[in-house]
């Protein structure tokens, strides 16, 4: 995971101009000066939910400790506060792991687009929503 550095500024896209995502979008998780973790979010209705979970990331030596439970928890909490009630995300049917985190916390699979990458044959691109509160969340 690259440390986003510079890019911290308000009003200045988190990982440049093709995300459009703010600073104020983005949570992260460090450990004195070395970022561990991130998620994004920003306000994006559409017919799965309210807010849109834009991209989560875990360093390598951070995985498989809970960080990207607390990030996605962090997430939720932080969506409640600006009134929302609803979320949704992408992720490919292929990542086992994280399908099965997302639905450990109360995600379901609201789409699914079958065959979605010319190279990736048998990947779907899902699509994932959560009601606000999570029960047990």
């Amino acid at each position: 995971m690259t440390d986003p550095g510079s890019h911290w500024s308000p009003g200045r896209p988190f990982f440049g101009v093709p995300t459009g995502t703010l600073v104020d979008e983005v949570l992260v998780a460090a450990e004195g000066d070395e970022i561990l973790g991130f998620i994004k979010i920003r306000r994006e209705p559409s017919e799965f939910g309210q807010w849109y979970v834009g991209g989560l990331g875990v360093a390598p030596v951070a995985r498989r400790q809970g960080l990207a439970r607390k990030l996605i928890h962090a997430a939720l909490t932080a969506v409640e506060a600006r009134g929302g009630d609803s979320v949704w995300l992408r992720v490919l049917s292929s990542n086992v792991g994280a399908v099965a985190l997302y639905s450990a916390l109360g995600f379901a699979e609201v789409a699914r687009f079958a065959d979605a990458f010319e190279d990736r044959p048998g990947v779907d691109d899902l699509r994932l929503s959560a009601q606000l509160p999570l029960a047990g969340a």
